[in-house]
């Protein structure tokens, strides 16, 4: 019985330690999603799943009578904008953006009745409606995002010269950032006093640079203009404001490791490249170390981001026995490596090999993300006319030609088939690719093909960036026997030089 007992109690005891596990990585995925839509809402889980016209005549303004958005983040938003895409019966598209008034809850269906758009200068033929902004509702996890209540200023030494340049000059400000987030474009406030302390004149300035995790940084000589006031009691100021910015780009932008957080999962959402973070030396092996002759390494690296690099620059330290560093160098390794993939590259020259060494250290020090600066090459229009309510107005049509080897040059990042109908594409070529066709097989729970779609997705994707195509219509039976996917990039064009 005392066994019984035994065994149960440990059972219960690593059953609720599973538990504190899985909700720990959950609130960390949370929190994660939560920084990445700080700055700029990924509408992709904000579809519109239904609409009706109540109004949609000619030369009138435009009456929904709903539209039905689905919310599936776990998050709540407000300041919703749709952009409602209306086509004549031949084909013209106008895009109107209407902003929406109310709030959507997270994972809510929720109907916004009554949505009004502007003047319609034609009857619509067909419709199309997505959310393409929204803003997240305050809240206590928002507030601790926020740069304001976390970055305090420590020390202001300042004099307010306000009877020739009618500036503050600024000899020392110290920062401290007391969370484990970081910052940039940092905004604060002076504001000048009177006797009751209320609020005579506020000014704002501006910080450039970043601060990072935990981080105390000094700011020195620099003035502040706009202090024009003859008299006041006393000041204030504090941070009013500041752009939460990812441990890659804190770093990118000059910060320190040091004040990077071991705990950050911020990592997946970054516009900038950093080879020497996102470029990871997983092995490497020395083949010729003879000395007098060239020295010979293989070096197996890995790309963890969606960016393609060239001309790796990686930094070689030559090491004794005891481990001390007896000299270093850089070699260059020319060759590509694409996004999300692991390389081997073989028979890297050392150079010639002047001393005695037992081992090496490698680090990634630079590389160049392919296309970053090249220009964009000139494009060729036709012009063309057609008629609108303002009257006639030119279209620039590209001419275009088929962009070879397709399927190397635009790769899915990401997709959500089942719940939103998205597909993210990144272009790592330097020019906009147009016209892109999709073969998406489906395949059911004993991993057997039963579908295949092919498409052609509407817009286009810019150099070097990433495009989000969502609402793509599967059918709701295929959904229901979907478990993954393949899909490949067929074709795509691009502007004729």
């Amino acid at each position: 019985m005392k066994k019984l007992n035994f065994y149960l109690s440990m059972f219960l005891l690593l059953s609720l330690f599973s538990l504190d596990s899985i909700s720990e990585t959950i609130n960390r995925k949370r929190m994660s999603e939560l920084k990445q839509n700080l700055n700029s809402v990924d509408v992709a889980r904000i579809k519109v799943t239904d609409f009706s016209w109540k109004n949609n005549s000619k030369y009138t303004l435009g009456l929904f009578e709903y539209v039905e958005i689905q919310n599936n983040s776990d998050f709540d938003y407000k300041d919703i904008v749709l952009e409602i895409s209306v086509y004549t019966a031949d084909g013209t598209l106008t895009l109107l953006t209407v902003p929406i008034q109310g709030e959507l809850r997270a994972e809510e269906k929720k109907r916004f009745i009554e949505i009004q758009t502007p003047i319609l200068s034609f009857s619509p033929d067909k419709t199309f409606i997505n959310v393409v902004s929204a803003n997240l509702i305050e809240s206590e996890e928002i507030f601790s995002l926020k740069a304001k209540n976390v970055v305090d200023i420590l020390d202001f030494d300042y004099v307010v010269d306000n009877t020739t340049t009618n500036t503050i000059i600024v000899n020392k400000l110290t920062l401290i950032n007391r969370s484990e987030n970081s910052f940039e474009e940092l905004e604060g406030t002076f504001n000048f006093l009177d006797k009751n302390r209320k609020i005579i004149k506020s000014v704002r300035f501006s910080l450039r640079g970043v601060i990072g995790a935990k981080e105390t940084k000094v700011f020195k000589d620099f003035n502040i203009s706009g202090a024009q006031i003859d008299f006041f009691s006393d000041i204030s100021y504090g941070v009013s404001n500041g752009k939460l910015i990812n441990p890659r780009e804190y770093l990118d932008k000059g910060g320190s490791k040091d004040y990077v957080s071991k705990n950050s999962e911020f990592e997946s959402f970054s516009d900038s490249p950093v080879p020497n973070l996102d470029l990871i030396i997983k092995d490497f092996v020395i083949t010729n170390q003879i000395k007098s002759t060239v020295g010979l390494v293989d070096i197996y690296l890995s790309n963890t981001s969606h960016y393609k690099y060239k001309d790796i620059v990686i930094s070689v330290g030559y090491k004794n026995s005891s481990g001390t560093t007896l000299t270093s160098k850089k070699i260059k390794i020319k060759d590509l490596i694409q996004p999300y993939s692991d390389k081997n590259f073989k028979s890297n020259s050392l150079g010639m090999i002047e001393l005695d060494f037992d081992k090496l250290s490698l680090s990634v020090v630079s590389a160049k993300m392919v296309g970053e600066v090249k220009p964009r090459k000139k494009t060729k229009f036709k012009e063309e006319s057609f008629s609108t309510s303002k009257g006639l107005v030119k279209r620039m049509n590209l001419e275009k030609e088929k962009v070879p080897d397709i399927d190397s040059k635009i790769i899915v990042v990401e997709s959500d088939i089942k719940e939103l109908g998205s597909i993210k594409l990144l272009n790592t070529t330097n020019y906009e690719i147009f016209d892109l066709i999709l073969k998406v097989d489906m395949y059911d729970d004993e991993n057997s093909l039963f579908k295949t779609y092919e498409f052609k997705v509407d817009g286009s994707v810019a150099p070097g960036r990433e495009t989000t195509f969502r609402s793509i219509n599967f059918n709701d039976s295929d959904l229901q026997q979907y478990v993954n996917s393949e899909i490949k990039i067929i074709s795509g064009k691009k502007a004729k030089n």
